[in-house]
């Protein structure tokens, strides 16, 4: 959200490791319990004035309410498929076959929602190494 807004970037303590843990309150409640994210999102959702972070899907599963963004062309989005995807569509080009990483944030397309992230990428290779030593993180 610094990226967004530097009034929040002026509060925000940037050189933390985990920065979340710094927000009164949840410190008690960052480690995931089962599914990722839900102990942040029930925390959210049954505490007043709150936030924090998790996935649209964790938040539709226990009924928390989420916020719309306003991107980087000024439109008023949804975290929906195909928002992700008009995101995804505008860095694709920049993907490197040796690096499978790419920044989705804040693109310009009007369609895109601004801040997608992706934990893990699963690519089918043929590989006939006996062991692991081609995956690198």
């Amino acid at each position: 959200m610094s990226a967004f807004s530097p009034a929040f970037a002026a509060l925000w303590d940037l050189t933390a490791t985990d920065p979340w843990v710094n927000i009164t309150g949840i410190q008690d409640h960052v480690t995931n319990t089962g599914t990722a994210g839900s102990a942040q999102a029930l925390y959210v959702k049954n505490t007043p004035y709150s936030m924090g972070y998790t996935t649209r899907y964790v938040a539709d599963q226990i009924g928390a309410k989420y916020a719309l963004m306003k991107n980087k062309a000024g439109t008023t989005v949804d975290s929906t498929i195909a928002a992700v995807e008009s995101a995804l569509n505008e860095v694709t080009d920049n993907l490197e076959s040796d690096y499978l990483g790419l920044e989705v944030i804040n693109g310009n397309n009007s369609a895109s929602w601004p801040i997608c992230m992706v934990s893990f990428v699963l690519v089918n290779v043929s590989n006939n190494l006996p062991d692991c030593s081609y995956i690198r993180a």
